[in-house]
């Protein structure tokens, strides 16, 4: 199996475009997700939205001549009306994978956008396989369920957030539950993301907020459902130990009213992109040049979910709300902390998403999470938090590039800068092309934002000790134990003034920034592949996680940025591979 460094940190290999055309005068990528369900030694495949186009892309790299391939190109023809027609460029800006256990061999790629309709292509043919209906307004994100991946959560423009089924026996009613119903955000959703156990979800939104949701256990899922039972009866297939009060009824869609926690105190404008990492929280929002990582105070996912009816209600505003915790007085604990800032400048516009790689505690343990941003002037920024957390960079050297920069306790930054190889070259138009159409700034409340410098970078999604990770990730492989312990010594004292942690209001600047030459782009989201052969989708947001078989690769191989450079459409592949 193909292995590097975990300190590894990804280089430019190639820039390739879409170019308008006269249908089209302006190509905007503003999705991009790798294929997480690919069985062994096949390499990562990612799918990238557009306009009205759907490309699907293989990394396809044997030896430092070849280029991306480029399996197929689906093409929208669905009619506009007006409002739709003056909006052409964002016609589908969200997309993501799902996978039927029926037919766990067929791919389906979900996409989405102003229409407010979610269309479920086959992933090989582009055929469209079925279209869901029920929001008011555009989609603005599109994520699958991280352990059922026949279910997807979609964030949308009326200000609610649906959880839907693609298994046979739901399509009389595929939508399972609705999150919000007017309760909760009162703007449209940008962005949500799963947790790793599948029982929580968050939310952001133009109204600022952040909303952190507690869904039912959706492995009843799993069981076929009898052909002709009634809407009231009880249904024996159900699993015994889901709650009955859990269960939506399988014609019918649930309705969540109220999350168990909300903030309006970490971000001050839109938020854009959300995402767990382990039981913590990063966050982003617009013209703020900032991601936060904080956390909600006794959240933990190894408890058992809090019941529905303990989730707080909207009768008195307050700019935070949690069932997790209850403050009486003011020297309570703050309903949530701050830990970290990592500073992303020039990041003024709003849809512009970041990404985590997330490690897997049971199939690749070694690799660091490694946050991903990049911004509106083609510079692409790259933070490993297992370095903060251990103050160190290991004097990392790319094996195969003799003019790699080697990072040591006397380097001018202490960071790590790979050197940049690149191509550029323009989508080629597949000779086949398949079409798809439709068959039919606010002041923060009193103890809410305070913070510590404490230990926050878990190497999974269960949070560990940092001295369990630091004997894990101490001796890389390219070193000697000895060498390690002596470079470490002389190596902290430099670099913890680097990696400054300890002030969760001060930005960290990150280990490894990329800019893109000669080029203007406006990055809208960022992603990693997972380890081929891994059945784990590393959060639904572009994050990879796992261990590859006998001939596939490890995750964060590959991170693809997609977006816009002037009309064209604009796609960066980076690589960590040695």
């Amino acid at each position: 199996m193909t292995t590097t460094s975990p300190f590894a940190l990804p280089w430019l290999r190639e820039t390739i475009f879409s170019e308008p055309t006269a249908e089209e005068p302006k190509k905007i990528f503003y999705d991009v997700k790798f294929d997480p369900y690919l069985p062994p030694g096949v390499p990562p495949t990612f799918v990238a939205v557009g306009s009205r186009e759907t490309f699907i892309c293989r990394c396809d790299y044997k030896d430092k001549a070849d280029s991306l391939s480029v399996l197929g190109c689906f093409i929208d023809d669905e009619p506009l009306d007006d409002y739709t027609q003056s909006r052409e460029e964002s016609i589908l800006n969200s997309v993501c994978w799902a996978q039927r256990p029926s037919d766990p061999g067929t791919h389906l790629i979900c996409v989405a956008g102003i229409s407010g309709k979610i269309k479920i292509l086959n992933g090989s043919t582009g055929e469209l396989n079925t279209t869901f209906y029920g929001h008011g307004a555009e989609i603005n994100d599109l994520i699958t369920h991280p352990l059922f991946p026949w279910i997807i959560a979609s964030a949308s423009g009326d200000h609610s957030i649906r959880i839907w089924s693609l298994l046979p026996y739901h399509a009389s009613n595929p939508c399972l539950l609705i999150l919000g119903h007017g309760q909760a955000h009162k703007e449209g959703i940008l962005t949500c993301s799963f947790h790793q156990d599948g029982r929580y979800l968050l939310s952001g939104g133009l109204d600022q907020m952040i909303c952190l949701w507690t869904l039912p256990d959706l492995s009843y899922t799993r069981m076929p459902s009898p052909p002709n039972t009634p809407r009231d009866s009880a249904e024996p297939s159900e699993p015994s130990d889901v709650p009955t009060r859990e269960r939506p009824r399988r014609l019918e869609t649930g309705i969540i009213h109220y999350p168990h926690f909300t903030t309006h105190a970490v971000h001050s404008n839109y938020v854009d992109c959300v995402a767990f990492h382990g039981d913590l929280i990063l966050s982003k929002a617009c013209e703020e040049h900032k991601i936060v990582l904080w956390s909600i105070t006794n959240f933990n996912s190894s408890h058992p979910p809090p019941p529905a009816h303990t989730a707080p209600k909207t009768h008195t505003f307050q700019f935070t709300r949690s069932a997790f915790y209850t403050q009486t007085s003011e020297t309570d604990l703050p309903l949530f902390t701050r830990h970290l800032e990592f500073d992303t400048p020039l990041a003024e516009s709003f849809y512009l998403r970041f990404s985590l790689l997330r490690p897997s505690s049971t199939t690749n343990p070694a690799t660091h999470p490694i946050l991903a941003f990049a911004n509106t002037r083609g510079g692409f920024f790259f933070w490993d938090l297992s370095r903060l957390e251990l103050g160190y960079d290991d004097g990392y050297r790319h094996p195969t590039h003799s003019n790699t920069k080697t990072v040591t306790s006397t380097s001018k930054d202490g960071f790590l800068h790979p050197p940049s190889r690149k191509k550029r070259r323009i989508i080629p138009t597949p000779s086949s092309s398949t079409n798809t159409t439709n068959p039919n700034g606010r002041p923060s409340e009193p103890g809410t934002t305070t913070g510590t410098g404490s230990s926050i970078i878990p190497s999974s999604p269960a949070p560990v000790s940092v001295s369990a990770m630091s004997s894990s990730l101490a001796d890389p492989p390219h070193t000697t134990t000895t060498t390690t312990t002596t470079s470490l010594s002389s190596a902290n004292q430099v670099n913890r003034k680097v990696y400054q942690i300890s002030d969760p209001f001060k930005p960290i600047k990150a280990h490894h920034f990329i800019s893109l030459p000669r080029t203007w782009m406006t990055a809208r989201q960022v992603a990693w592949s997972p380890a081929t052969g891994s059945a784990e989708e590393g959060g639904g947001e572009g994050g990879g996680e796992g261990g590859g078989g006998e001939g596939g690769g490890f995750a964060g191989q590959y991170c693809v940025v997609a977006g816009e450079s002037s009309t064209k459409g604009l796609i960066c592949v980076l690589c960590r591979e040695p």
